[in-house]
C-alpha cells in the first residue's frame, strides 16, 4: 500500500535513478509548488527520498532501477575526492580482508560521515599528490590501477543479483551497508 502511494506521488523522481540529488535539483523539480520544503519532507517520510547528508539525497529503493553505487555516493558526499586506500584494494581483489567502510582521499580536511549506506571516511592528501602535473618530457601517462578491468573476487558471487535497495560497488558483487559483500 505504501509503495503504490509512493509510486504515484514521486513519479518525477524516478528519472533520477541511483544518482545522488543535490537540493538544487529538487528545487528545479518543485518549482511549481508553493511550499517545496513540505514536499521534500513528505518524500523523506514516505521513503521516496533518502538523506545522504544535508542537501544531498538519493531516490528511494522502490524508485531506482539499479542499486546505489557506493563509490559514486562517496564522491558526491565530499568533493573533490577519490575512492582509494583499503576499499579500492578490496574492490580490485588485492587484499583478502573485508572492508567495513568506504575510504577516500581528498585535499580537504579528514573526516568521517555515516548514513544508511555505511560509513565513509576521507583522509587528507595534499592536492599535489591527487592531481600530479605531467612533466615536459613525459609522453604518455602510466596505466593506473583504475584503468584495469574490475576483479570479481570481492567475496560475493559475480552473477549475484542485488537485493532491491541494496548498494553495490558499481558493477561488482552486491555490498551490504557495512561494506561487506553479500552472497
Amino acid at each position: 500500500m505504501k509503495a503504490a502511494k509512493t509510486d504515484k506521488l514521486v513519479h518525477p523522481l524516478r528519472r533520477f535513478g541511483a544518482v545522488p540529488l543535490a537540493r538544487e535539483s529538487l528545487d528545479e523539480l518543485l518549482s511549481g509548488y508553493r511550499r517545496p520544503n513540505d514536499k521534500v519532507s513528505e518524500w523523506l517520510r514516505e521513503g521516496a527520498l533518502q538523506p545522504l547528508r544535508r542537501g544531498l539525497y538519493l531516490t528511494g529503493p522502490a524508485l531506482r532501477h539499479t542499486p546505489a553505487c557506493l563509490p559514486l555516493l562517496a564522491n558526491h558526499l565530499v568533493g573533490p575526492s577519490y575512492v582509494s586506500l583499503n576499499y579500492a584494494l578490496a574492490l580490485h581483489g588485492l587484499i583478502p580482508e573485508g572492508v567495513a567502510e568506504i575510504t577516500s582521499v581528498t585535499p580537504r580536511p579528514s573526516r568521517t560521515l555515516s548514513n544508511s549506506y555505511g560509513r565513509f571516511s576521507y583522509s587528507h592528501l595534499p592536492l599535489r599528490f591527487l592531481c600530479p602535473r605531467p612533466t615536459a618530457g613525459r609522453r604518455a601517462r602510466r596505466p593506473l590501477l583504475s584503468d584495469r578491468q574490475p576483479h570479481q573476487g570481492t567475496g560475493g558471487s559475480a552473477g549475484a543479483e542485488p537485493k532491491p535497495g541494496a548498494a553495490v560497488a558499481c558493477g561488482h558483487a552486491p555490498v551490504a551497508a557495512g561494506g561487506f559483500a553479500l552472497g
